[in-house]
């Protein structure tokens, strides 16, 4: 529904002089947006482009609400965003007006980087979205937050912050409740990484599930019946996924369900993929459920004399800069991070600023083959 509104020569007055501000044809047109969304949006590009200079008088909200034909209601709610984000201040028996600190302060967008877990030093994923998330929002003038928040502290660290909108990283699905209450206050907010179905609409990133159902599945038609996979214990959306996807994957090629395979690495990856490399029974195939294990996994063969690929297939999820240095490093599914982080941070502008995202591409991985496995002869 098209709303077309007119201010006829509103008068603002200021502390210092009176300033006509002739605010015409006013569209408020984004589908789906509530009104007063799109009213504190228009309001709050005057102010950022200095159009409503600090100090301007706001008229009262009755009158506002008559000018523009809707509700007191509407233009208190807009009102409050505004005020939220610090842009506008309410002085008692005066009036409201635009902040004194809307030119310094407040100008600037403020965006938070969600993640349950502390963030290591060296974690390569978060790193490369850290760093295109930096890139990307210093290049639209806003400010980047990184904090590590559980759900519970989600609307607190929103209103603390004076918080503009907010990505998630990796969500496990109990925060589904927590984002969903944000999504339906219509607050900005875009989840990274793991896709869950609970939160499709507004993820950006690949089932964890599907993933290995690709790897196992390519493992299989080289015919592979042995296959282990190598996975961190972290309570984490991602390694949940995929250990489930392993489980799920093996059932469905009809392949041995081997425990002692499937069992998550702990502190020592070394002491653990040596036991499992120098078994008898050891796996004929591993999948890096973390491509942090590749440099381990390859000195462990070396030290054993095992070749790969000829007495070792191994397939990575992911990868980073590091594993690609090794000595014919290991075919991966992977997923541009920094393109789909991009892409996120596109959408989540774009709600910011109350127009339609642009046209995602296809959010899944693709397969790069650099060699590592090798077929298993037919009995």
């Amino acid at each position: 529904m098209l709303l077309t509104f007119f201010f006829v020569s509103a008068i603002i007055n200021s502390e210092k002089e009176s300033v006509d501000v002739e605010l015409n044809r006013m569209e408020l047109n984004a589908e789906g947006v509530p009104k007063y969304r799109q009213l504190a949006a228009r309001l709050e590009t005057l102010i950022r482009d200095g159009e409503l200079a600090a100090s301007t008088r706001i008229p009262s909200e009755r009158l506002l609400a008559r000018q523009l034909g809707v509700s007191v209601i509407t233009v208190n709610s807009a009102m409050n965003e505004l005020m939220n984000r610090g842009l506008i201040e309410r002085r008692v028996g005066s009036g409201t007006y635009v902040s004194e600190l809307a030119g310094s302060r407040t100008r600037h967008r403020r965006i938070g980087f969600f993640n349950h877990q502390r963030i290591q030093p060296g974690a390569n994923l978060i790193g490369t979205m850290l760093e295109t998330l930096f890139q990307f929002w210093g290049d639209h003038n806003a400010d980047l937050l990184a904090l590590s928040r559980l759900p519970g502290e989600y609307e607190q660290t929103i209103a603390e912050y004076r918080l503009d909108g907010v990505l998630i990283y990796s969500p496990l699905a109990e925060f589904v409740p927590a984002i969903r209450k944000l999504v339906r206050r219509e607050f900005p907010v875009v989840a990274l990484s793991s896709i869950l179905p609970e939160l499709a609409d507004i993820s950006f990133g690949y089932s964890n599930v599907e993933v290995l159902d690709a790897a196992v599945e390519y493992l299989a038609k080289l015919g592979h019946r042995d296959i282990a996979l190598l996975l961190p214990g972290a309570n984490e959306t991602a390694y949940r996924g995929r250990a489930e996807g392993f489980q799920r994957a093996m059932w469905k090629y009809r392949l041995p369900l081997n425990p002692d395979w499937q069992k998550t690495v702990g502190a020592e990856p070394s002491a653990y993929i040596r036991e499992q490399l120098s078994s008898p029974t050891r796996p004929g195939a591993v999948i890096l459920g973390s491509c942090g294990y590749a440099e381990t996994l390859y000195a462990v063969a070396a030290e054993l004399k095992l070749e790969i690929p000829r007495d070792l297939s191994v397939v990575s999820i992911d990868e980073d800069a590091k594993m690609l240095t090794l000595p014919e490093p290991p075919s991966a599914f992977r997923v541009d991070f920094a393109a789909l982080t991009r892409e996120g941070s596109e959408t989540l502008l774009a709600r910011l600023e109350q127009r339609e995202p642009a046209a995602g591409r296809e959010r899944n991985f693709e397969f790069v083959d650099r060699s590592s496995c090798t077929a298993v002869p037919a009995d």
